[in-house]
């Protein structure tokens, strides 16, 4: 197993967070689904080598994907860096 750097570390914490908030946004709604905003714009910022930007690529991806695994979907496709999404309402 590899070391990570500081950098790496940061952006895994940032990440971490974002879920929370996520989680925590979610878990607020009481009025039926509302749309979340996510943009990969920043994805990558700060990054100083190529391997520094490829771990921060995975990680923003394993988000996407971790959104997906907990049952959000895209309202829309994503236009202009803008993806909206939510968590549709179970229907017993």
């Amino acid at each position: 197993m590899t070391d990570i750097s500081a950098a790496e570390s940061a952006a895994l914490a940032d990440l971490d967070a974002i879920e929370a908030n996520a989680d925590s946004l979610a878990d607020d709604d009481e009025d039926g689904p509302q749309d979340e905003t996510i943009r990969a714009k920043w994805t990558i910022d700060g990054a100083a080598t190529l391997a520094e930007a490829a771990v921060k690529a995975r990680e923003f991806a394993d988000h996407l994907q971790a959104l997906h695994d907990g049952g959000y979907v895209l309202r829309q496709p994503v236009e202009d860096d803008y993806a909206f999404y939510f968590k549709p309402e179970r229907v017993s």
